[in-house]
């Protein structure tokens, strides 16, 4: 999609593997999924949620570039909340059956695979 931070990744990838390919640029996703869908393109890169709430996508397992939050404070203040954050996000990625892994397995890709 044109300016957008998925293609820039998607692109920086393909170069950093020296993987030839054709670019294709869209305003939005509704026009690349039609691109798809007439045959113009051969994949798009989107979010899953977009491919989930559109029956004709398949929202696949790749994540080439993902997400990175940080949670900040004053400086010197609220240590207490950040270390408690810390905890539960560890507390979270370590827990097989926390709401943090049934979302990115279920919640993305109902039906994972290989």
């Amino acid at each position: 999609m044109n300016n957008d931070q998925n293609g820039r990744n998607f692109i920086k990838l393909m170069h950093d593997f020296d993987i030839p390919f054709n670019p294709v640029f869209y305003d939005n996703l509704d026009e690349m999924s039609n691109a798809l869908f007439d045959g113009n393109v051969d994949a798009i890169i989107a979010f899953n949620i977009y491919a989930k709430s559109n029956h004709k996508l398949k929202a696949t397992e790749i994540i080439f570039a993902p997400t990175r939050t940080l949670v900040g404070t004053k400086k010197g203040t609220n240590k207490e909340i950040l270390d408690l954050i810390d905890r539960e996000i560890l507390k979270l990625k370590n827990n097989d059956s926390s709401v943090t892994t049934d979302f990115l397995i279920n919640g993305f890709w109902p039906n994972p695979t290989v």
